[in-house]
């Protein structure tokens, strides 16, 4: 079992993936789930009767994840070539943008 839902938050879809659990502690109940959802930053074994609740909290978590998101900004000068050169290897590695991509590599995550 792999499925995917989606949940709606200020007019933008949020998938939520729903499988069999990961935790082996929880292989043998019959009625566990893992769901996650990755911009609620949210990934847990759960039973399936909590799905509902669940989802109906999943908004509220992808609102607080949103607050606490990236305020500062740092500006960059470089030269176009340079600008031509980062976006293709952002978009070669399926980043969503060059901002993504930049700072994935400074932090090393």
């Amino acid at each position: 079992m792999n499925n995917t839902i989606y949940i709606e938050y200020l007019n933008k879809k949020y998938p939520v993936n729903i499988s069999k659990p990961k935790d082996p502690d929880f292989a043998d109940i019959e009625t566990a789930i893992f769901v996650e959802c990755k911009e609620a930053w949210f990934a847990q074994e759960r039973d399936l009767s909590d799905l509902w609740k669940l989802l109906e909290l999943l908004p509220e978590l992808i609102a607080e994840k949103k607050a606490e998101r990236k305020k500062d900004i740092i500006n960059l000068r470089i030269t176009r070539e340079e600008k031509s050169k980062i976006e293709a290897l952002a978009k070669m590695k399926w980043y969503k943008n060059i901002s993504s991509y930049i700072r994935e590599r400074a932090l090393q995550k």
